[in-house]
């Protein structure tokens, strides 16, 4: 039987994007998670918290989220730890390079905040049976 998916670290600098998410991700997905500003503070964090996956905007001061998924990717410990990008730039061509850079899935702004924590368990099903 597969680990349900618990802890998400969620890294994303508007605060009023921060607050809505986190309320529904909470609310409507039982999850726990840690709030961070930048990739920075989720790499400061990481070991700490032990996310299941993280969540990460794009565009965000002092680190980004492609900085940070490539700093993942070449830590042997979160090499294989989902990471999913949330943008308003997702063009086809930005998503081949995201997906050369090893993102696991990337879920466009403005996004249904009603459907996300449903949207992010799939992510984490299919991610956890391999079939993404």
């Amino acid at each position: 039987m597969e680990k349900e998916l618990q802890k998400i670290l969620y890294a994303e600098d508007d605060l009023d994007i921060q607050t809505i998410t986190i309320m529904a991700l909470e609310s409507f997905g039982n999850f726990t998670l840690k709030q961070c500003n930048n990739g920075k503070q989720a790499l400061d964090c990481i070991d700490e918290f032990e996310p299941d996956i993280v969540v990460t905007d794009i565009m965000m001061p002092e680190m980004d989220g492609i900085t940070l998924l490539q700093n993942l990717r070449n830590n042997p410990k979160y090499k294989d730890l989902p990471v999913i990008f949330t943008t308003a730039k997702a063009q086809a061509h930005e998503i081949e390079y995201y997906s050369k850079l090893g993102v696991t899935k990337i879920i466009s702004k403005p996004f249904n905040l009603v459907t996300l924590a449903d949207e992010l368990r799939e992510i984490w099903r299919a991610y956890t049976t391999k079939s993404l």
